[in-house]
């Protein structure tokens, strides 16, 4: 019986802090988007060049800033002309000012659907950019992706304020309508 005591307070107290958990879900997704990276890199290093990811990705951008706002599907198809790019790739005549160009085309976009409030940075960013094409450091394999990778997340935070006004506004015209209603039926 004494032991029995002595072994409860020989044991530590396990604090919640202590318990490290593993969220296995995150650890997938970042394996998977290093994983889809690291291919769209060896893709673009291969000889003669394998357009086929940038040209999804070019088409995913397009199709997600169409459903932003379907009203310009003109101004989008053209500053993403997916087959046209598609018909450089397929002669093997893409190149980087071809690239420089669609990259330009998607800052349009960007610019086309955002805030006037976050032109400036997106300027900056486009800057940012040319400048990064213009110099000597500048190598496909390294710099298309993280391109990418920034152009999808800006996507992403732009869907997310589209939806958040659009949510807003849709509420707003419900109270509207109900309104409406009320003053209809005096």
């Amino acid at each position: 019986s004494n032991s029995n005591s002595n072994d409860s307070s020989d044991k530590k107290e396990t604090n919640k802090e202590d318990i490290k958990m593993i969220d296995i879900d995150k650890i997938v997704r970042e394996i998977g988007k290093e994983t889809y990276w690291n291919n769209l890199r060896m893709e673009l290093e291969s000889d003669p060049t394998n357009w086929k990811t940038t040209i999804e990705l070019l088409t995913e951008i397009r199709d997600r800033f169409i459903a932003i706002s379907p009203n310009m599907i003109t101004q989008f198809k053209t500053a993403i002309d997916v087959p046209y790019i598609k018909h450089l790739a397929d002669q093997k005549v893409l190149n980087d000012t071809d690239l420089f160009s669609i990259f330009k085309g998607i800052i349009t976009c960007f610019m086309l659907t955002q805030s006037h409030a976050d032109d400036k940075p997106m300027q900056k960013w486009a800057k940012d950019i040319n400048n990064r094409f213009e110099s000597e450091e500048f190598r496909w394999e390294i710099d298309i992706p993280k391109l990418f990778n920034d152009i999808l997340i800006k996507l992403d935070r732009l869907e997310e304020v589209v939806e958040y006004y659009k949510n807003k506004f849709s509420s707003s015209t419900d109270i509207l309508d109900n309104s409406d209603k009320k003053y209809k039926q005096i």
